[in-house]
């Protein structure tokens, strides 16, 4: 998508008429009211990943973290409006106001959804998989070369020995050196990325080796450990949303 922050406005409309459901996966903040007779303060959202439904009978729901409630949703025949950055809704009945901020969309699906999504555990493949479908999510450059075994494959084998790292990537001048965890990274887990970076740069003659750590969550002393040598750690940013949206479009 060449304006990421741009919302394909028409398309949107079309796909409501027709019957289509929209889910889309953004990096969005939103603000909510609800207008009662305590006058309830505004709830907000801080800028973060999330993953929107809106459904051709006019609901919509706004989808964070790994958990199936949503954070916000407004029922159906409420009013919807798509501008180039934001998306406007509001319900009369319910009393109810919501208006989301786009700043950079990642994917948007038109799906016929028969039902609700259903929460599964993410498993190890499925993080790497995400990590080498989305490597803007994790990396700082846009054109990498990702996964792509059979070109890292002599690196592959010399590193045998200090073991294999999840991924391998090139671009902008560097080598990053990608290491995933499900769960909680902590220190051990930042001297084995250690290890494969230190092992890398023995063998391939590039500007820059970077490594980058991914994981639920870190502990304090794996972040200070991996700051110190200067390691990227990313917390991997809700990709339970689009494996199970994956899922129901099917292949």
């Amino acid at each position: 998508m060449q304006n990421p922050g741009i919302l394909p406005v028409e398309d949107l409309y079309q796909a409501l008429h027709s019957g289509y459901t929209i889910v889309m996966y953004v990096k969005c903040k939103y603000e909510y009211v609800k207008y009662l007779r305590n006058s309830a303060p505004p709830g907000t959202g801080p800028e973060d990943l999330r993953l929107i439904i809106i459904k051709p009978d006019w609901s919509i729901q706004v989808h964070g973290g790994k958990y199936a409630r949503p954070e916000v949703q407004l029922p159906r025949n409420s009013r919807i409006v798509f501008r180039d950055k934001e998306i406007l809704a509001g319900n009369r009945k319910r009393k109810q106001a919501l208006r989301i901020i786009i700043h950079e969309t990642y994917w948007i699906e038109y799906p016929r959804l028969g039902g609700g999504l259903m929460i599964r555990e993410l498993t190890h493949n499925d993080i790497v998989n995400f990590v080498r479908s989305y490597p803007r999510l994790f990396l700082d450059c846009d054109n990498v070369i990702i996964g792509a075994e059979d070109l890292f494959d002599e690196l592959y084998k010399r590193l045998r020995g200090v073991g294999r790292p999840d991924l391998i990537a090139y671009g902008c001048g560097r080598l990053y050196v990608i290491e995933v965890k499900t769960e909680q990274v902590n220190t051990d887990d930042v001297s084995q990325l250690k290890r494969y970076v230190d092992g890398a740069k023995q063998y391939l003659d590039v500007e820059e080796v970077v490594g980058i750590l991914v994981g639920e969550s870190f502990t304090e002393d794996a972040e200070r450990m991996a700051e110190n040598y200067n390691f990227k750690i990313v917390e991997y940013p809700r990709p339970i949303a689009y494996i199970q949206v994956k899922e129901l479009l099917g292949p």
